[in-house]
């Protein structure tokens, strides 16, 4: 599954909302894309909500 959305500069917090995840175990890889260059996030938080 690959998920993406804008970010615009300076922008402290970005939400992906209604994600349905596979049962299971897996990886998350998180990183934000500016211009060609990959650089991975600060903090990354995941919560599950019924």
């Amino acid at each position: 599954m690959h998920l993406e959305l804008p970010v615009t500069k300076n922008q402290k917090k970005v939400v992906f909302k209604e994600v349905t995840l596979p049962e299971g175990k897996g990886n998350l890889h998180a990183f934000l894309k500016t211009e060609r260059l990959a650089k991975g996030p600060l903090f990354v938080d995941v919560e599950r909500i019924d």
